[in-house]
């Protein structure tokens, strides 16, 4: 009897700390490492070692995600700064903790992996609501972006995780894994829906883009599932045609960046309605809207008119650190103003507060919607085409991240640079090619997949990705599409981020990874 409730009791703190683990993803890496303490401590403290020992032996997939930390440990011989190497060790702990933890232990039962993901999608929820009450004004902070409204944690490792919740929703909504009321289904249905406008609110463009092209192929597999001719046809009708929406928005949307309004520079006003002369530059082809940034500039009537209107002085700098005067002239072009007098005479109270708030297009003012940010993705590859100038800019910083780390890559291509030796040999790269970019945004190279060669090389590379496929196949949770969404979700992240690098990120990761590895039946067919 005393073994039997301390055996109970143990299971009953490893789930707690797995409940702690997923309500921690979205609030605070501290509680996350406590959950991961109190993991490894219970895990100790319970014994058992050799039977534990025997299956981590045995169930080939736990030693295939234990290897891909010894290659990190590995790639210490390859490292001259060593400091940072044990760091980086220290961050990717999860990768042997949760493995060896949730791999050995008793599996849970279907209702206590419901309710897991039910304390997951609560945080989300919670976190989301506190996110809205503050973009919504209500919690005196002032948001000029709405990525901003990410309290907690960053914008795109949060966006990965409300993907995350929307899916497990949906997925407990419309597969049998799971016994679930009529009334959870519709309120799972509700929360969901608020999730996926939660998630344009915030315009995280990675998250958006991942949910666009994970929805379809949920809702796919969903339809294939019915075996009625007509909902099924049905569904894949309206997804192919949402596909096709989408896509053809996207070309409306570059089409309408590149529909210009010609000037003739034979004929072009020289100057004002007062007679001050505009300053016309014809190298500098930087569009607004289909205008051009630096035709009909009238700085001498710009400083005057705007200072007027204006508490923050021309020559200072905007609410996003933005010197103001080229946030104005951007402003005045996207309306199809001219720089003038005339042009600042024309804005409302709301475009000069939106001035002051650093929108640089009249379109940023949208609170809600994705074209904006299609729309300034779109600019940012334009300035970079014309100037080679990336600073400030997310999309144009990656390609400049991506094309000095495969210079890197092509001088260690086998090896790679070892564990340690990553950031400083890149930022040393930025040196050697004379990158434009400004020290502060210096960064590594926002590629996951990149991010390995460079480290390890190709062979590590190799390894690490053989590794993740061989403990999926054995577990044979490829047929799991609860499993196959989350993969989806991570590796389309890794294109554009560097998510296993932060202790957020490997336990965002490697929580999920083990949850849908073990905590669904093992080696069975699974919906």
């Amino acid at each position: 009897n005393l073994e039997l409730r301390r055996e109970k009791w143990h299971q009953q703190i490893y789930f707690g700390g797995l409940v702690l683990l997923a309500i921690s993803l979205p609030f605070s890496v501290f509680t996350l490492s406590v959950s991961m303490f109190i993991l490894s401590l219970n895990w100790l403290l319970e014994g058992n070692f050799k039977d534990k020992f025997h299956i981590i032996i045995t169930r080939k997939s736990i030693l295939f995600i234990i290897s891909i930390y010894l290659i990190h440990v590995l790639g210490m011989i390859n490292t001259a700064d060593l400091s940072y190497g044990i760091h980086d060790l220290r961050i990717k702990l999860p990768l042997i903790i949760l493995p060896m933890v949730m791999g050995s232990s008793k599996p849970l039962s279907q209702n206590r992996l419901k309710i897991l993901l039910l304390f997951f999608n609560a945080a989300i929820l919670v976190s989301s609501l506190i996110s809205i009450w503050v973009f919504l004004g209500l919690g005196g902070k002032e948001i000029t972006d709405n990525r901003d409204i990410s309290l907690f944690i960053n914008h795109i490792r949060y966006s990965l995780l409300i993907d995350i919740a929307i899916f497990s929703l949906l997925y407990m909504t419309f597969y049998p894994k799971f016994e679930i009321k009529r009334y959870e289904k519709i309120l799972f249905g509700i929360v969901a829906s608020w999730l996926i406008l939660f998630l344009f609110i915030l315009e995280s463009f990675t998250g958006i883009v991942i949910f666009m092209i994970a929805f379809p192929i949920f809702i796919l597999n969903l339809g294939f599932k019915i075996k009625k001719v007509i909902p099924k046809a049905v569904i894949v009708i309206l997804t192919c045609a949402g596909i096709i929406t989408v896509l053809l928005s996207g070309k409306a949307a570059y089409s309408r960046f590149y529909s210009i309004n010609a000037v003739d520079m034979s004929n072009i006003e020289k100057y004002t309605v007062n007679g001050n002369k505009y300053a016309h530059s014809q190298q500098d082809k930087m569009l607004e809207n289909g205008n051009y940034v630096w035709l009909y500039v009238c700085e001498k009537e710009l400083r005057k008119e705007w200072n007027e209107r204006s508490h923050i002085n021309y020559d200072s700098l905007d609410k996003k650190g933005q010197w103001i005067k080229y946030t104005l002239i951007r402003y005045l072009t996207s309306e199809g103003l001219r720089k003038d007098s005339a042009g600042i005479a024309s804005l409302s109270p709301d475009d000069i507060k939106a001035v002051e708030d650093g929108f640089s297009n009249y379109i940023f003012k949208r609170r809600l919607g994705v074209y904006p940010r299609v729309y300034q993705l779109i600019w940012e590859l334009d300035m970079y085409r014309k100037t080679g100038n990336p600073n400030g800019h997310s999309l144009t910083q990656r390609l400049e991240y991506l094309k000095n780390a495969f210079i890197i890559i092509r001088s260690n291509i086998w090896t790679g640079v070892g564990t340690g030796d990553v950031e400083d040999e890149i930022m040393q790269q930025y040196e050697l090619s004379g990158s434009k970019l400004d020290m502060r945004w210096r960064l590594r190279t926002h590629n996951q997949f990149v991010t390995f060669v460079l480290t390890f090389g190709i062979a590590g590379f190799v390894w690490i990705m053989f590794s993740l496929v061989c403990a999926i196949i054995y577990e044979k949770k490829y047929r799991n599409v609860l499993f196959v969404i989350f993969l989806l979700i991570a590796f389309l992240s890794m294109v554009n981020e560097d998510t296993l690098e932060t202790h957020l990120g490997i336990s965002f990761f490697t929580f999920f990874f083990s949850l849908f590895l073990y905590g669904f039946e093992s080696r069975t067919k699974n919906a």
